[in-house]
């Protein structure tokens, strides 16, 4: 279940701060998350989705076989990234969107953190994908974090629009029918497990310890999104309601002065 990749303010610091070798990277990556998103969107014509999942899992093939067609992949091969690493990357992410668009939605906390790890900041999965498994490993948790907290943060519009992200198994054991995660506010049944999301998202952001110089330059744009979302967190966390206040210049100021400083950290 990816987020939509728009340009909130989390987002754009966020790629302020990469560093300039790997901006190529991540901007392919960030136009691939966002086609692959739209794909399963509730408002998509489902036939035509369908034609383009079929496209794009057969274009995965072809980027595994060395021949792709589409410019973002295409791209993506001009940078020097093996075919055959970066396509189940792809499928992986084609399978969410295709169960997303047939109406499945994650049953529980573990299968939610799955699907995000799979379609989240595909960015920092791609930079990571020639590294070591602790360095991968670390990639898929920062995509989780951030994940988890958009989703956390866009229960009410996503379910006003048909778009269920919470997953099953908790909002059944807390008697939450689907049409009430459009009330505003959050019904109070479903604050616990908004929570918990936001709590994991921080937990998962800022569990690691600090990476090697290189490792920290690939995933520094993931990192400081990550420490950026869990920042966000907190501060719902702290109120009562789940309420956000709206942004103020000293807010900024101080996203500003966070991602600096995590990016500081990865030179």
């Amino acid at each position: 279940m990816a987020r939509p990749v728009t340009e909130d303010a989390g987002h754009a610091l966020a790629r302020a701060f990469t560093a300039s070798d790997w901006r190529p990277l991540y901007a392919l990556a960030d136009a691939l998350e966002a086609e692959i998103e739209a794909l399963a969107r509730p408002a998509a014509r489902h036939e035509v989705s369908h034609v383009k999942l079929r496209w794009w899992h057969e274009e995965a093939a072809r980027l595994g076989d060395g021949s792709p067609r589409h410019p973002l992949t295409r791209g993506l091969a001009g940078l020097g990234l093996e075919g055959a690493t970066v396509a189940p990357v792809l499928q992986a992410a084609l399978a969410v969107s295709e169960r997303r668009l047939a109406g499945h939605v994650p049953a529980t906390l573990p299968d939610l953190e799955q699907d995000l790890a799979a379609t989240v900041a595909l960015g920092g999965r791609l930079a990571a994908l020639d590294r070591p498994l602790d360095v991968q490993a670390r990639a898929a948790a920062l995509s989780v974090a951030i994940g988890l907290v958009t989703v956390a943060t866009t229960v009410q519009p996503a379910a006003a629009v048909g778009d269920l992200r919470l997953p099953l198994g908790p909002l059944d054991a807390a008697g939450v029918a689907p049409d009430d995660l459009a009330a505003e506010p959050l019904p109070d049944s479903v604050q616990p497990l908004v929570r918990e999301l936001l709590a994991r998202g921080v937990a998962l952001a800022g569990a690691a310890a600090p990476l090697p110089a290189e490792d920290g330059r690939r995933l520094r744009t993931v990192t400081v999104e990550a420490a950026l979302a869990a920042r966000r967190a907190r501060r719902l966390l702290r109120s009562a309601t789940l309420a956000e206040a709206a942004p103020t210049r000293l807010g900024l100021l101080k996203d500003l002065v966070c991602a600096w400083r995590v990016a500081a950290r990865a030179p």
